[in-house]
């Protein structure tokens, strides 16, 4: 059995983040040019979605009839883990027993914008009068493939669909305490010893069924959010020697307040009073929550611990189902350019559900 899970690598794709290295020279040098656009959800009620930018794009892409039937997020994480797989040389054999385990940000969407298509073909003054002619017209306005966008485990079917993945593949909920569910999950499988290596991550979807969905925890009248994926692959320290690799950055502590919530009651109470009492001397990174004012309650908490602390919020906004993987990815980041040997990464969902990860630097 393995005393340590360490996070060997990662790979992500953000509103203006396309690599470790774009990563660091955000948080180091300042330079970030993400791409947003607006959205009216409602009567004055506006978001602003972060868009991932997938130009430059190559060697990654998956065929073209699977970009198809692919949401952007889903399209984002099979690029990621084509990514991590020839980093860190995870060979098709190794990938059939390798667990993956996904933060799923499924939304409706593309579901909405076919059934209009559908709406439309059905309901036009030209459509012909003959079964057949008018099934036909259906049919080619609601493409048969569309179902698997809205799939609840779409995000984790393609990725082994493209990858080969097959191990013990495991999808968990869509707020971002699934994020701290897949990292937990895999420490847990390195250090029972069930295997050397899992890869671990997520995605979310920002638009307007996100927006819909915690509605009521967003009374703020505009609010801003981004599509991301994070991808991290994680081994034993036995995989790590064998690889001639020593030292890196562990999961040293994970808890969580997880106590499921009524759907219609909100959050009630300061944030992270009970977590804090946890948190290890080192940077704080938080997630910041849905809006502006959760943000701010967050902040002011937390600068009662007297710690440096960090959130993507102010920048990306609010980050679903991924929101705590961001948090980890960015604290590696840190921790390879400062002197502190822990990073506390936080969370907490719409629901009041609260998370954190002690991420630990060891010295080769």
């Amino acid at each position: 059995m393995s005393r340590k899970a360490f996070i060997t690598g990662y790979c992500l794709r953000a509103p203006g983040i396309n690599s470790d290295t774009d990563l660091y020279e955000t948080l180091v040098g300042g330079r970030f040019n993400p791409v947003f656009t607006s959205i009216e959800i409602a009567e004055n009620y506006f978001t602003e979605v972060g868009l991932i930018d997938f130009g430059c794009e190559d060697r990654f892409l998956p065929k073209a009839s699977l970009q198809k039937t692919m949401r952007p997020d889903v399209l984002a994480s099979c690029i990621c883990i084509s990514e991590l797989m020839e980093k860190y040389a995870i060979t098709r054999e190794e990938a059939e027993s390798m667990p993956l385990f996904v933060a799923n940000g499924v939304t409706l969407e593309p579901v909405w914008e076919e059934n209009n298509a559908v709406h439309a073909a059905f309901y036009s003054e030209n459509h012909p009068l003959h079964k057949a002619e008018k099934q036909a017209i259906l049919y080619q306005s609601f493409p048969p493939l569309s179902a698997l966008r809205t799939l609840t485990n779409a995000t984790e079917s393609f990725i082994s669909q493209v990858s080969g993945l097959a191990g013990n593949n495991v999808t968990f909920g869509s707020t971002s305490l699934s994020g701290f569910y897949t990292l937990q999950e895999g420490v847990r499988r390195i250090k029972r010893g069930e295997c050397k290596r899992v890869i671990v991550g997520g995605s979310f979807f920002a638009g307007i069924f996100s927006n819909l969905s915690f509605k009521n925890f967003a009374p703020d009248s505009r609010r801003r959010e981004s599509t991301v994926a994070v991808y991290l692959l994680l081994e034993s320290e036995e995989k790590r020697k064998e690889r001639g690799n020593h030292g890196g950055y562990f999961v040293h502590e994970m808890k969580s307040l997880a106590r499921v919530a009524p759907v219609d009651e909100k959050p009630n109470g300061q944030p992270y009073v009970e977590m804090v009492k946890h948190c290890q001397p080192g940077p704080v990174l938080y997630s910041g929550g849905l809006t502006g004012h959760s943000f701010q309650e967050e902040s002011e908490v937390l600068q009662t611990t007297r710690l440096p602390q960090f959130s993507w919020f102010p920048f990306l906004g609010h980050l679903g189902a991924v929101s705590m993987l961001m948090n980890v990815i960015t604290g590696i980041s840190l921790l390879g350019c400062e002197s502190a040997a822990m990073v506390n990464c936080l969370d907490r969902d719409p629901y009041g559900r609260e998370s954190l990860a002690v991420i630990s630097k060891e010295i080769e």
